[in-house]
């Protein structure tokens, strides 16, 4: 929702109102669409389209190119602690590849250098957790 509603009472005496191309003082409400440059709303509606931003994992997708291009990217843990993770972006969305992830994809490749495309399964929770990397190609 990138819009202003500007009203008669606040902005047209002021003269700003003309700055945003209305001159007609009778239009005492104009919406302007912004192009994303600034965003005024009120807390219900960015609460109504509130979506937390999250990091898919690498597992979720159903299969992985080996020519994916990896990026890093750094966060802070609870205790303000830095922590670097890799991703990939497929279509638009950001994907973790775990260490472990690249050190199999390492071996497959060692073996198989025409390999293409793989798939990640996942085992376990928390520092349990345990990837499982197949190749499909």
């Amino acid at each position: 929702m990138n819009e202003i509603i500007l009203t008669y009472d606040k902005m047209y005496n002021n003269n700003k109102l003309q700055l945003y191309g209305f001159t007609n003082p009778i239009n005492t409400k104009a919406k302007i669409k912004l192009g994303g440059h600034l965003n005024m709303t009120t807390i219900r509606e960015s609460a109504k389209e509130y979506e937390p931003t999250t990091t898919k994992n690498v597992c979720e997708l159903k299969s992985v190119s080996t020519e994916l291009d990896i990026t890093e990217k750094t966060f802070q843990n609870k205790e303000g602690e830095d922590f670097t993770v890799s991703l990939i972006t497929v279509d638009g969305e950001d994907y973790r590849v775990p260490q472990s992830v690249i050190g199999q994809v390492k071996v497959l490749l060692e073996d198989n250098p025409g390999l293409l495309t793989f798939k990640v399964k996942k085992s376990g929770e928390g520092m349990s957790t345990k990837y499982q990397v197949i190749p499909l190609e």
